[in-house]
């Protein structure tokens, strides 16, 4: 069997890290808080921006499955959500 799916949720404010090591980002969880906002992830701190998604100006959930197997990151996943409730990553 493979690597299961795992999962972690982050909350609105500074960047932190959401995934210590290596990383396949699968797909994304996201409650909007009702103002427009946005998910930048990027490898490592300060690392290779590898997905800045807005977030609607709509209060509820929106779940995005990532297309060709998911996004790669090679050192961390560092997560900065704005305006946003919370974002749940699922990875391998």
């Amino acid at each position: 069997l493979g690597q299961s799916v795992r999962s972690t949720t982050i909350a609105a404010g500074a960047g932190a890290t959401a995934v210590a090591g290596p990383a396949k980002l699968k797909a994304i969880w996201i409650v909007a808080a009702g103002t427009a906002g946005s998910l930048v992830l990027e490898d490592a701190t300060g690392g290779t921006e590898r997905l800045d998604l807005d977030t609607p100006a709509a209060i509820g959930g929106h779940y995005i499955e990532l297309p060709d197997g998911g996004i790669d990151f090679t050192t961390e996943i560092f997560a900065t959500l704005t305006t946003a409730t919370f974002a749940t990553l699922f990875y391998r």
